[in-house]
């Protein structure tokens, strides 16, 4: 019989065939999870340890603490814990993804961890958002709330110590293209007001301000987003908040619905519901008002401009506010500012969809020195650029964060100040996710860079990316998209010098490229964290890099899924690499849980766990259950024995 004439007979039959669905379960989101790493990369976490005659435990080796009184509790923790890092920068991504700072700092949840890093202890319940009926006097109040807390502070900070960080910053905001950048002579000043602080007894006055100042925050979130669904112009709502304030003896500007120009200046509360408006910021002295400013703007293409520190959401001594609802704005500021405080809370919040732009100078776009600075932008593609401690920066005492919720997004940072004496043709980055302290003065911060929609591109030149150094903690998750990250040395996942730095991934075909130190490293009893969730990705490096460990540090990259590549130009130092130091190892460890992988290292791939030096490691597997065939190579490269 022709095969043509067995068609009919087929399509007859087919109604009595039972039914094959086509449709798949649907792929599990890992965003629901309270983990990024399921009980797979665990299991196979213990196989390539068991390789080595290890556990988990040995993970946290001795990393010989220098005691310093600014040591955060969640920074020795990943330290001795490392594992926990993964952990904590998910933590912070699952907290912060919603573009509602009210919903974010009201819930128990967001009030006790965001005032649990600085270890301050919750003096009160998470604010409770006012009735319609009563918010604008409830704002209004907490505006004299503020005011209230910061008064002991004021009292203890002397004028001259003051004046000297004025000084500093003055400094600080200019041109130093010319010579190194010295963070120490900052760090110093602030350090000197904030022991001022602490000695007279005021360690409750200063957590009971940071806390006044985020509830501010709450209120101002909650109010712009009621004010603006408002048709009403102008409105009793709008007026009640005005009259409150200006009874308060605050100064209030009140925009019109054209195009206004405001100078602000210290201490000016400004609302303007309409128009493209420009804002200029006058100069303004640490500690001498406890608002900087505070601004809302609810629609409109928007102009901040300010060239001395302090300026649009930067924050000195003091709490500023600037929270603009709508529009494609620009940002044009130097030093401190763009939401970045230095003994305070500074925040800059821009909710719409547009398309922005921040270009901003030193300590700007999310960075915290005893204190919170707080970046966050709801949508859009915009394009941030900074020159130094940006887009997530923290230094000794401080919470930055920087956050982008929607957007194809373009993030640079150098361009200033030289890497002296390392890459003198290169440029000190020292943003987007990194934090730092002062070697051996002052442990560091906590940074953290969450974007979590869209194509971006990450740009730095020296440390970077989720880094740490000095007992510090730098974060960088991002949640979807296909991304590009590029770093010439200490970054993507890397700690530096008793720190730890975390770089986490979740979708897309990503790109990574650099050096050194980078994907993975630990340097010097730092903890470097590594982990790409999903897609086909491309890591490409020179040294100590994917999964290395260096000086005793701790290296670990982890890939969960997707068809990869790891692409190196060294082979012996990369891809699950540690080395001996002080009488005792470092410890790197590389592991893909699936996919069909490429490796640059001859001996490295799918299927295969290898150890390519003393105390480094590698496993490719698809299933960590199974021991997969093990291939020895020692120190000197030579391959030994296959199991």
């Amino acid at each position: 019989m022709p095969r043509c004439a067995l068609i009919p007979l087929l399509l007859l039959l087919l109604p009595l065939m039972p039914a094959v669905s086509d449709e798949m379960p649907p792929p599990e989101d890992p965003w629901t999870r309270a983990s990024p790493l399921p009980a797979a990369a665990y299991d196979a976490l213990d196989t390539v340890l068991a390789a080595q005659l290890l556990t988990r435990h040995d993970l946290g080796f001795q990393k010989n603490p220098v005691p310093d009184p600014w040591r955060l509790r969640v920074v020795d923790q990943v330290l001795h814990d490392p594992l926990s890092g993964y952990d904590i920068t998910w933590a912070y991504g699952q907290l912060l993804d919603s573009p509602d700072v009210a919903a974010t700092l009201v819930s128990t949840a967001g009030w006790d961890f965001l005032t649990s890093q600085l270890d301050l202890a919750p003096l009160s319940p998470p604010p409770t958002l006012p009735d319609l009926d009563s918010m604008p006097q409830q704002l209004a109040a907490q505006f004299d709330r503020v005011r209230t807390a910061h008064e002991p502070l004021r009292a203890v900070m002397s004028q001259q110590d003051r004046q000297l960080l004025d000084q500093l910053l003055a400094l600080a905001s200019e041109d130093a293209a010319s010579g190194p950048y010295d963070e120490e002579s900052l760090i110093d000043g602030a350090l000197a007001l904030w022991e001022a602080i602490q000695q007279d007894q005021q360690g409750e006055s200063w957590a009971r301000f940071l806390q006044e100042s985020l509830t501010l925050a709450a209120y101002t979130s909650a109010y712009a987003t009621t004010l603006e669904q408002m048709s009403a112009r102008p409105c009793p709502w709008q007026n009640s908040l005005v009259d409150a304030l200006r009874q308060s003896g605050w100064e209030v500007v009140v925009g019109s619905e054209e195009d206004d120009v405001h100078e602000v200046r210290q201490g000016m509360v400004i609302l303007d519901l309409a128009g493209d408006d420009t804002y200029h910021f006058a100069p303004v002295r640490v500690g001498e008002s406890a608002l900087g400013h505070w601004i809302l703007d609810l629609s409109g293409h928007d102009t901040y401009r300010g060239m001395s520190p302090g300026a649009c959401g930067g924050a000195l001594g003091s709490v500023s506010l600037v929270w603009d609802q709508s529009g494609d704005d620009v940002y044009r500021t130097s030093a401190v500012s763009q939401g970045a405080a230095i003994l305070g809370v500074g925040m800059r919040v821009d909710v719409g969809e547009g398309r922005d732009l921040y270009d901003g100078g030193d300590f700007t776009q999310g960075a915290g020195l005893f204190g919170i600075g707080w970046s966050d932008d709801g949508g859009g593609d915009d394009n941030y650029s900074a020159t130094l401690y940006g887009q997530g920066a923290a230094l000794t005492g401080g919470l930055g964060l920087c956050l982008d919720h929607a957007g194809d997004d373009r993030y640079w940072a150098g361009g200033a100040h030289q890497d002296y004496p390392r890459w003198p043709e290169h440029w000190l980055s020292l943003s987007q996710g990194c934090a730092f302290g002062l070697r051996p003065t002052a442990s560091g911060g906590i940074a953290f860079l969450g974007d979590f929609a869209g194509n971006d591109f990450y740009n730095v030149e020296v440390y970077g990316q989720g880094v740490g150094y000095w007992y510090a903690l730098g974060m960088l998750l991002d949640k979807g998209g296909h991304d590009w990250y590029q770093c010439l040395q200490y970054g993507q996942g890397a700690g530096i010098h008793l720190a730890a730095g975390c770089l986490i991934d979740i979708a897309g075909i990503d790109h990574y490229n650099g050096w050194a130190n980078l994907q993975g490293n630990g340097h010097d009893l730092g903890v470097g964290l590594f982990l790409e969730v999903a897609g086909r990705d491309y890591m490409t490096a020179n040294d100590l890099s994917q999964g290395a460990g260096n000086a005793n540090g701790l290296g670990l990259a982890i890939d969960l899924a997707g068809d990869d590549a790891w692409l190196v130009r060294n082979p012996d130092n990369n891809q699950g690499y540690g080395n001996p130091r002080r009488d005792f190892g470092s410890l790197g460890i590389l592991l893909d849980l699936a996919g069909k992988d490429t490796y640059s290292i001859s001996g490295h791939g799918d299927r295969l766990l290898w150890t390519s030096s003393r105390w480094g490691m590698g496993y490719d597997t698809d299933a960590p259950e199974e021991l997969a065939p093990v291939k020895f190579i020692s120190v000197s490269g030579t391959s030994g024995a296959t199991r």
